[in-house]
């Protein structure tokens, strides 16, 4: 991406109206709505841009701000409107979440809000959708659709009925998924999502690699991409409830962004450690033993 259009979006992005920044920044209301659509006519003065540079001073000046180093958790902290997508289980009658994935939610809430103060930007709106686990495949709801909005599902298929919609556009429909979650329970599924595993501990599996749990090792996923209307889109599943808050505490550890022609997906795979077995314990320690990107499918 050019340095003009990273300029271009760094001022779109910037809150306020057009006669709002034009007074900042004391730039003609048209140059500005200019400047913020990459028009090919806009123009910007040396003076403009030493006021533009100390406007960004909570995000490092403009060089920190049009920098191409972004990574997925500041893409994340500059959307305006954050979804989470959760599956739920009944007990005793009622709905309730995995603790693992309410800590992961909250955890998000936190450290995106905080990014936000920092760089001096409005607060979020947060969202919360959720379907019971078992249901058929859910289609994740409607919201504004535009580069500043983020769904974010949290839990594998077995558990939320929205990751497989998420994930659709990377999976493939009727394809061999180039990415899965084995589960040795699952009776039946060679090529899908979610698949059977030899052993007793689940794994996780990127092509032809594996990536094998035990007692007190599981793994997770993060995939994240664009979809047509910019809706930014992000993906935590992992084999169990450790893995998926794992999958979400190394969001800020990302070095790579999504890509923003929509052509492919950036993907993680996210390993944790707990202090108790299989499903149970808090996670003690969280890294990412890969990180790649993978063409879309549709």
């Amino acid at each position: 991406m050019s340095f003009a259009r990273r300029l271009s979006r760094v001022i779109a992005e910037l809150p306020g109206s057009d006669v709002a920044l034009a007074k900042a920044l004391a730039i003609d209301r048209r140059r500005i709505h200019n400047l913020r659509h990459f028009r090919e006519n806009a123009t910007i003065s040396m003076g403009e841009l030493d006021r533009l540079d100390a406007h960004l001073v909570g995000r490092n000046g403009i060089v920190g701000a049009i920098s191409m180093h972004h990574s997925l958790f500041a893409t994340l902290a500059r959307c305006r409107d954050i979804r989470f997508l959760l599956g739920t289980r009944l007990h005793r009658g009622i709905g309730s979440v995995s603790v693992f994935d309410l800590e992961a939610a909250l955890g998000v809430q936190e450290k995106v809000t905080q990014a936000r103060l920092a760089a001096q930007l409005p607060l979020h709106a947060f969202h919360t959708s959720t379907a019971a686990a078992g249901s058929p495949r859910s289609v994740p709801p409607a919201q504004p659709q535009n580069r500043f909005s983020a769904l974010l599902s949290l839990g594998s298929p077995r558990s939320n009925p929205f990751a497989e919609a998420m994930l659709a556009p990377v999976t493939g429909e009727g394809t061999r998924s180039p990415i899965w979650l084995g589960f040795p329970d699952v009776t039946e599924g060679k090529y899908g999502l979610v698949r059977r595993c030899e052993g007793p501990h689940r794994s996780i599996g990127v092509d032809r690699r594996v990536f094998k749990g035990d007692a007190k090792r599981s793994h997770g996923l993060v995939v994240a991409y664009r979809c047509a209307k910019g809706v930014l889109r992000i993906c935590c599943l992992g084999t169990n409830g450790q893995a998926t808050l794992a999958c979400v505490q190394v969001l800020p550890q990302a070095t790579l962004d999504v890509a923003d022609n929509g052509e492919r997906a950036l993907l993680m795979v996210v390993e944790a450690n707990s202090d108790g077995p299989d499903g149970a314990g808090a996670v003690v320690s969280r890294n990412i033993v890969l990180e790649r990107f993978l063409p879309m499918k549709s």
